[in-house]
């Protein structure tokens, strides 16, 4: 319950039921799951759900099984107190439009990264 902040990055055995444990018991502020590829759309669901108000960084980067639409309706929509947000260029394309367009809170970095390693602000 006092956990706020956890970076799995670049782990392969992390899958949704694992986070969804971890995000049912803990409201996470910062969440890194850079490169994990087992994470798909149903971890976006749980942060909806029991992180929306507090999710302040997110890192989805090389999750290639989250698709643009739920990064639209399950962070992009409902996180008001984001920050920081990392994400696939050619994964996201319509996800990012939707951000740049529509999110109105205190976003202040979002970083795309292609597959190229080309980064883009």
């Amino acid at each position: 319950p006092l956990l706020e902040g956890i970076d799995v990055s670049h782990n392969g055995m992390i899958s949704d039921d694992g986070l969804g444990v971890l995000l049912q018991n803990c409201r996470m502020c910062i969440l890194y799951l850079h490169k994990c590829h087992l994470v798909t759309d149903a971890t976006l669901a749980n942060i909806r759900e029991h992180c929306s108000l507090t999710l302040r960084i997110l890192d989805i980067f090389g999750c290639d099984m989250v698709r643009p639409p739920a990064i639209n309706h399950d962070i992009v929509d409902v996180c008001p107190h984001l920050e920081k947000l990392n994400l696939n260029v050619d994964a996201s394309e319509q996800a990012t439009l939707h951000i740049t367009q529509n999110h109105g809170g205190p976003l202040q970095r979002l970083m795309l990264t292609s597959t190229r390693n080309d980064v883009f602000f």
